[in-house]
């Protein structure tokens, strides 16, 4: 069990204190003392592993393999979940530029600093492993991140221009020209371009069976519906749920959307039915939550038209009144 292993490796701990007290001068400790947090890192043990690691560093800080444990020591604070503290590790190592790993510690610190919405850190350190690639996998993964990182920055020529490199250069795989496909259409749906939009958002939906094509049905329908083509967009729409079954989400906001479409018709009953339709059936809590903001919308839009009278029933009145 996980707690006897706990035990056995505090053990091991113990034993190891002991023993360097009383053999301070003995060569082998150094290795013993590297393999022993190496086992922590590797039987799963990352919080021991890192503090394990931590003490080496102090204890053997002019030790080649310094350099090494001060990685495993950021992978170890990485898989405990304590990711500031991977965060600044992951950083001395890339400072410190001694071994291979540095493009692992890039790799990582990218996606730590894009996973914080730090996307100006994430460009700087995506750059850098592209600059150090040594793989086409390193090197797609450099364009990907800078291509994704530079549309939370809505630089969107940027975005353009990482996605062209990846279709012309860098697709390792089927997802990443998907997904390349996808975000060339973001960038031009941002910058109004509707009909270059679509065009890579069919693109994308042509050749992905994934989450990339299940969003760029999606978008296909949020720009109908921009443009005012209802009709159009709840086919589309309708067209994601029966292609994208599996995609949860993107079905849920599919529906969302459809309601919008049926409100802007102004068929409110279609929308209500729909939104009803989800929030018994999605399995995702904030899409409900979503869905039953709406309907209380629809509601609301709905009761108001009933009040408002047309408007010949307001030229009758005005004759009415006329004739008094």
């Amino acid at each position: 069990s996980l707690l006897a292993q706990q035990g056995r490796n505090n053990e091991v701990q113990a034993y190891l204190d002991k023993y360097s007290q009383a053999n301070p001068k003995d060569e082998n400790l150094e290795k013993i003392r590297y393999d022993a947090a190496k086992n922590l890192f590797f039987n799963g043990s990352y919080a021991q592993a890192a503090e394990s690691y931590e003490q080496f560093i102090n204890n053997y800080s002019q030790s080649a393999l310094a350099f090494e444990a001060r990685y495993y020591m950021a992978e170890s604070f990485f898989y405990a979940e304590q990711m500031e503290k991977a965060k600044a590790t992951y950083y001395q190592v890339i400072e410190e530029d001694k071994i291979s790993m540095v493009t692992r510690a890039l790799r990582r610190v990218a996606g730590l600093e894009f996973d914080a919405a730090n996307y100006q850190a994430a460009v700087k350190n995506y750059f850098a492993l592209g600059q150090r690639a040594s793989s086409k996998k390193d090197q797609a993964r450099s364009w990907e991140g800078l291509m994704t990182s530079y549309q939370r920055l809505a630089k969107y020529d940027s975005v353009t221009y990482y996605a062209d490199l990846i279709l012309e250069r860098g697709a390792v795989n089927v997802n990443s020209e998907n997904k390349a496909n996808l975000y060339k259409g973001k960038a031009a749906y941002a910058q109004g371009n509707y009909d270059d939009a679509v065009d890579a958002f069919l693109t994308t939906t042509n050749s992905a069976k994934d989450v990339n094509g299940a969003e760029a049905q999606y978008l296909i329908g949020e720009v109908f519906y921009q443009q005012g083509r209802y009709r159009e967009s709840i086919n589309t729409l309708i067209d994601l749920a029966k292609a994208y079954g599996s995609f949860e989400e993107w079905i849920g906001r599919a529906f969302l959307l459809i309601a919008d479409n049926y409100v802007a018709l102004e068929e409110y009953y279609q929308a209500q039915a729909t939104l009803n339709s989800l929030i018994e059936k999605s399995p995702l809590s904030f899409i409900v939550e979503q869905a039953k903001e709406r309907l209380k919308q629809v509601e609301q839009s709905a009761n108001a038209r009933q009040a408002t009278p047309t408007d010949s029933t307001t030229n009758q009145a005005d004759s009415l009144k006329g004739q008094e």
